[in-house]
């Protein structure tokens, strides 16, 4: 359900030639997007990760580590800027993959680490102060609707009076779920590959 749908990029109407241009602008004011790199975990993972004691939160914070692991293998040093997560104010102590991690402030509006790979920060409403940040929120929003679409696609190529839903809490996904019940057991979609358990 997840990848057997193709789908070419971009998608929603994107235009590559006006990319390049926003780009050009984006460096010429200081900023030069020189990789993107995502990760992400399907509601199997979560699922799983919630069955031995972790929340999403802990699934969220490995999967930055892996990004910041990979971003210094291509980069060296970096310096990581990232929101705050669900209001936590010490992560220090939920690193897992990160080494040599040195708390420097631990704050409401900050919270401040150095390790082998660079420096940390998870700050408050980050994206509004930190172009790059909110460069990588809106791609991190991007990916998840592409994973989205690919997942409803895969039923509505089998049953297409299933609606268009986005994922979210609402009433359209409410019907998707309720209506794609007999397709899902039809094809031996484990319950815990097709939703989140929290």
């Amino acid at each position: 359900q997840c990848w057997s749908e193709p789908l070419s990029l971009p998608t929603y109407g994107g235009d590559p030639a006006h990319g390049r241009e926003v780009l050009a602008r984006l460096a010429k004011g200081g900023v030069r997007v020189t990789r993107v790199r995502t990760s992400l975990a399907c509601a199997k993972a979560l699922n799983e990760d919630l069955a031995l004691g972790h929340n999403k939160l802990d699934v969220d914070l490995r999967l930055f580590e892996h990004l910041l692991i990979d971003a210094h293998r291509a980069a060296g040093k970096v310096l990581a800027i990232c929101g705050k997560i669900g209001g936590i104010k010490s992560y220090g102590t939920r690193f897992t993959q990160l080494s040599q991690v040195k708390v420097q402030e631990e704050e409401a509006r900050s919270s401040v680490y150095q390790t082998t790979q660079g420096e940390v920060r998870f700050e408050v409403s980050a994206d509004d102060h930190h172009l790059p940040v909110g460069i990588a929120s809106m791609v991190g929003k991007y990916v998840r609707e592409i994973g989205m679409r690919r997942i409803i696609q895969f039923y509505r190529e089998l049953d297409d009076r299933l609606p268009d839903a986005s994922g979210y809490h609402d009433s359209v996904t409410t019907r998707f779920i309720d209506d794609s019940a007999s397709l899902r057991k039809r094809l031996h979609i484990v319950q815990d590959c097709f939703r989140r358990q929290k």
